[in-house]
């Protein structure tokens, strides 16, 4: 799912909501055959901040915060409103709701990408039209240090064994799980750089329960939101997450 902030009201983070916003747009927009919208559906119980008047004040401004930022953007980057519906309409999109004391739920749009490997592909394909050079199989091996600045990295062609430079202007490290490893070979490792998390997700092998992405927890204090999204004939269940302290590889 290419959330679009709307957990970030909460907390009253409108910088990072339209930042979220902004990207979903984006991707919506460049990748129309790979990215769709998916209606989203949370039940409403009157719980905590899963009250009707809260996720419609939250919706509204949702909304507004999409058409500052999409602004001069193409149609297909603008989803439609969010909106509070009444108990029968959800019942109607979600007949296996939990009934016991269901107030309405609150709908609105997000952005779902069934096939993130071709995705990952076609991005990888548009830079390289827009004058980027991806070298495949190359491992990060050593720093070009020129005392102040890293100009550069070492590598080593993983399938020949042949080595190589690579110089630029910028050199950022992507490296995930492994990015500690290559700070340190740069003698700048920070613990802040990658914190180890188990994030997971769950495939069912049933079919989904609505044509909507649906937040539902379970009912005990302080049970998390998960999202369940029809996928490819199946039911797609997560994320959760639980700290990790074992190795990163």
């Amino acid at each position: 799912i290419l959330h679009g902030g709307l957990r970030y009201l909460q907390s009253m983070n409108l910088r990072r909501a339209l930042l979220s916003i902004g990207e979903r747009r984006w991707w919506l927009e460049a990748f129309p055959e790979l990215v769709q919208p998916l209606p989203c559906l949370m039940p409403l119980y009157d719980e905590g901040l899963r009250r009707r008047r809260v996720l419609q004040l939250a919706l509204a401004a949702n909304d507004l915060l999409c058409r500052w930022e999409g602004r001069g953007g193409s149609g297909r980057g603008q989803l439609p409103a969010g909106r509070v519906l009444d108990r029968d309409e959800v019942i109607a999109i979600f007949p296996e709701v939990d009934r016991r004391g269901l107030r309405g739920g609150g709908r609105w749009h997000d952005a779902f990408v069934p096939n993130t490997q071709r995705l990952c592909m076609e991005a990888l394909r548009w830079a390289c039209a827009e004058g980027c050079l991806a070298l495949n199989y190359i491992e990060a091996v050593w720093p070009i240090d020129d005392g102040a600045h890293i100009r550069g990295l070492g590598g080593r062609d993983a399938e020949t064994g042949h080595q190589l430079e690579l110089r630029g202007d910028v050199v950022i490290n992507a490296a995930g799980p492994w990015s500690r490893r290559v700070a340190a070979a740069c003698n700048s490792d920070t613990a802040r750089l990658f914190e180890p998390m188990l994030a997971w997700n769950v495939v069912f092998r049933r079919k989904a329960l609505t044509d909507h992405a649906l937040a539902v927890w379970p009912r005990r204090p302080g049970g998390q939101t998960y999202f369940l999204v029809p996928w490819k004939g199946a039911l797609l269940a997560g994320t959760g997450y639980a700290p990790w302290h074992g190795d990163s590889d």
